[in-house]
């Protein structure tokens, strides 16, 4: 059961959904074979996201791992070391925007860094970051970009904001679902 359930999670985890419902079940299959230091019920705990910061060597998977960690800690109310976590993250996307062996992916990474100050909270940065990395291509890679403004703008009530942008989705890939359930 837990196999199934992590490869859920692993699926949910590249789609940003939310994983709340999956990681109460891990944490409760655990419960039962006494593996609860590894899963609470917000999924991985604090602890074990420490211990994988502290091994993990690839800088992608790692700022996601902050990114992780600042979730579980913005859960438990601690802010403070949500945004540090947040900020940790954010260094990492820089150094890997700055990095030659990965200067083919530096829009990808800015969108990522747009997408950790959406994270956080900061909508006006977010969109600011957002609306920069559409500025610099027009290509089938800038859609996901389109349709994150038009989230944004609709959380801020900025409904004709948040269409433009959906259209703008739909000009570089007309089959969008997302988009189209969107406007």
């Amino acid at each position: 059961a837990i196999t199934y359930l992590e490869k859920q999670l692993e699926l949910v985890d590249d789609t940003f959904f939310d994983a709340a419902e999956i990681h109460k079940n891990i944490a409760e299959c655990y419960k039962h074979i006494d593996g609860a230091v590894k899963y609470d019920e917000h999924g991985k705990s604090i602890e074990w996201l420490l211990e994988q910061i502290k091994k993990e060597t690839d800088k992608s998977n790692l700022q996601r791992l902050y990114r992780k960690l600042a979730k579980e800690y913005k859960d438990a109310k601690q802010i403070g070391k949500a945004n540090e976590s947040y900020r940790s993250a954010i260094v990492i996307l820089e150094g890997m925007i700055d990095d030659p062996e990965k200067k083919n992916n530096h829009l990808h990474y800015e969108g990522d860094i747009a997408e950790v100050y959406s994270e956080m909270g900061n909508k006006a940065k977010a969109i600011e970051l957002f609306e920069e990395v559409a500025a610099k291509t027009k290509d089938k890679q800038v859609s996901f970009t389109y349709y994150k403004l038009g989230e944004l703008y609709s959380e801020l009530n900025n409904f004709p904001k948040a269409i433009e942008n959906y259209h703008k989705m739909l000009e570089i890939n007309d089959r969008d679902h997302a988009a189209l359930e969107q406007i």
